[in-house]
């Protein structure tokens, strides 16, 4: 997979993660006592990153990794990854990309 595709591709799921977020907020707010009817959009994001995964060659699941516990990237300063006594920091598609191609 070519690395603007990849980073495109995380820039996508970033974007329609933050929407499906503002969407389920706005949800809870105007029908706070509904618990049935609720936005959720997991099972088509799941299969894109697994889908993703496959193609980059992610057997780490570094992808999981930098969308849910580096939340896109933002919390980067709190979680390094090491390797052969280096330390990378993944802040970017690119610094995953690249993270994932070593």
């Amino acid at each position: 997979m070519r690395e603007e595709l990849f980073i495109e591709s995380i820039e996508a799921i970033k974007k329609q993660y933050t929407h499906d977020k503002k969407c389920s907020e706005a949800f809870s707010i105007i029908l706070p006592n509904d618990h049935i009817s609720f936005y959720d959009n997991n099972i088509l994001m799941d299969q894109l990153i697994k889908v993703l995964s496959e193609m980059v060659g992610d057997k780490e699941d570094w992808i999981d990794y930098y969308i849910y516990e580096l939340d896109f990237g933002k919390n980067y300063k709190d979680y390094k990854v090491v390797f052969d006594n280096k330390e990378y920091f993944i802040k970017t598609p690119k610094d995953l990309y690249n993270l994932i191609k070593m």
